[in-house]
């Protein structure tokens, strides 16, 4: 069940733009201050939140350059992410959902070839983040999102800003030295984080503003806390100002968050893990609760607010929902979130597909969050479930457990259509994992099946994984994957596919990164 609460307090105060996820995979009871406000509107299925789940605590840090924390340090040796990344909740073999084959959503196919052969690369491409800048992190979780003129590259704890051209424009920075962590505090009380993790950056071409956030936790024996940080860029230059709030979470881990737009509101997600108080590393016995979505105003955040106004959906029932992906909507051209997730969990290796709409705004008093679908049931099956693939190979062998999944790694809507990509067990040849490419008209309440394919890997013996897509203003499609083979090291490759072309079809291959015979050992 969806459960709403809304926080109303407001402080007023005074071309080709694509999030794409290119990469290689995958102090002592903190008052969180204020109260959680009145419900907001609601839709019939979200009544108003219960009284043992509060809303978090959302404030604003004003506004500072790209550098205030530029040389601050941990005051402590930050510790891993260590989650348990296959609890999605609590359940019982008994009240499992029967495994896939029993209903009639269709299996994607296989891609075709479009035979349109990729354009000359305009320039060499250029280095990014490596593993040796993360410090060994694992697994790696790099993020690139471009805009007119620049790009911003996230893996890990280390960022990336650099032009178009491939020359750096701020420098070396970590996420850490980004958010200013060394200085930051609660209701004036520092607090020395434990750990960063999952930093993403996009670019929204309809407010010319650069979006980026990280999650962070602090393990306490008197209490454990959960954060979100933000930053929005107060021009269209990523390495200027930015305004910065954090989102708290009393007793949660805020994991996976992702950011989806439009025209007038952002909203994040979050896989909430309930974390025991414990001066340890509290992650590594954290247990999934519930899956939530935080949503702000554009107009408000765009005044830097000392108490952002925000809407908070959570899903109770630890089983029920997980890696809500809201969509990213680059040019805003609509004010409705669309948001794509696991649904149902049939059990460790699969889940249906469940779909939503985020309409209204906060400063209306009306954010609605819709009935969630069950698109692999609803009518005969829209879309078949996420299943888990197998772990890719690489020439070093089978690849540890865990680096991909079956969740959805990316999500966009465009022109009327939501187009999202996950990895999945190849059709036909199980024992590979395939990236697969799934796009929904969404005109209509429940929505219809565009085109659902995968990208086997070629040559064959090869997998194909962990995809990103983007889109261009002129509706270009890509899709960028890693494939890796026994004998071939992980490479990144994009394709795409132009409006014309048939569907489940793709152009040519590009390959954007060769992996020769490297063997990927974390380093």
């Amino acid at each position: 069940m969806l459960r709403p609460t809304r926080r109303q307090s407001r402080s007023l105060l005074g071309i080709l733009a694509v999030l794409t996820s290119v990469g290689l995979m995958w102090p002592a009871g903190i008052a969180a201050g204020g109260s959680s406000g009145a419900s907001g509107a609601a839709s019939a299925n979200a009544p108003a939140a219960q009284a043992n789940r509060a809303a978090p605590t959302v404030r604003g840090l004003g506004t500072r350059s790209i550098d205030a924390g530029r040389g601050h340090h941990p005051l402590k040796p930050l510790q891993p992410l260590n989650l348990n990344h296959n609890d999605r909740g609590s359940r019982t073999e008994a009240g499992l959902k029967a495994p896939i084959g029993v209903n009639a959503a269709p299996t994607p196919v296989n891609a075709g070839n479009s035979n349109v052969p990729l354009a000359t690369q305009p320039f060499t491409p250029v280095e990014g983040l490596g593993q040796n800048d993360t410090v060994g992190l694992e697994p790696p979780d790099p993020w690139v999102a471009v805009g007119p003129n620049d790009v911003v590259q996230s893996v890990n704890d280390n960022l990336k800003f650099m032009n178009r051209g491939g020359t750096d424009t701020a420098g070396h920075i970590t996420t850490f030295e980004f958010f200013d962590l060394a200085n930051f505090e609660v209701n004036g009380t520092p607090i020395a984080l434990d750990g960063t993790a999952d930093p993403r950056w996009m670019y929204d071409v309809k407010h010319d503003r650069w979006l980026g956030e990280m999650l962070g936790w602090h393990c306490d024996a008197a209490g454990s806390t959960g954060f979100i940080f933000g930053a929005i860029s107060l021009t269209g230059d990523p390495t200027g100002d930015y305004y910065n709030f954090y989102v708290l979470y009393e007793g949660y881990l805020p994991d996976y968050p992702m950011v989806g737009t439009s025209g007038d509101k952002f909203t994040i997600s979050a896989n909430e893990f309930l974390l025991p108080a414990v001066a340890t590393n509290c992650t590594d016995t954290a247990t999934f609760d519930a899956g939530s979505l935080t949503t702000f105003d554009w107009a408000d955040m765009l005044t830097f607010p000392a108490s952002p106004d925000f809407t908070y959906n959570f899903f109770d029932g630890s089983n029920t929902h997980f890696s809500l992906r809201p969509a990213v909507s680059p040019q805003g051209t609509s004010n409705t979130i669309f948001v794509v997730g696991e649904k149902d969990i049939a059990n460790n290796t699969q889940s249906d597909v469940g779909y939503m709409t985020i309409t209204g705004t906060n400063a209306a008093n009306n954010v609605i969050v819709s009935a969630p679908i069950d698109l692999t049931t609803v009518g005969g099956g829209v879309v078949s479930r996420f299943i888990d693939p197998p772990a890719p190979v690489d020439p070093g062998g089978t690849l540890a457990a865990g680096i991909v999944d079956r969740r959805p790694t990316d999500a966009i809507w465009q022109d009327g259509d939501l187009t999202f990509v996950s990895t999945m067990p190849c059709p036909g040849t199980p024992a590979f994992a395939c990236a697969r490419v799934t796009e929904l008209h969404t005109a209509t309440a429940t929505p219809t099946l565009h085109q659902d394919f995968v990208i086997p890997g070629a040559p064959a013996g090869s997998h194909t994984w962990f995809p990103g897509i983007g889109r261009s203003q002129s509706g270009i499609l890509h899709v960028v994957y890693t494939q890796s083979s026994g004998t071939d090291g992980m490479s990144s490759l994009d394709r795409f596919q132009l409006p014309s072309d048939a569907d489940n079809t793709l152009s040519d291959v590009l390959e954007i990164a060769d992996g020769g015979t490297r063997t990927y050992d974390g380093a």
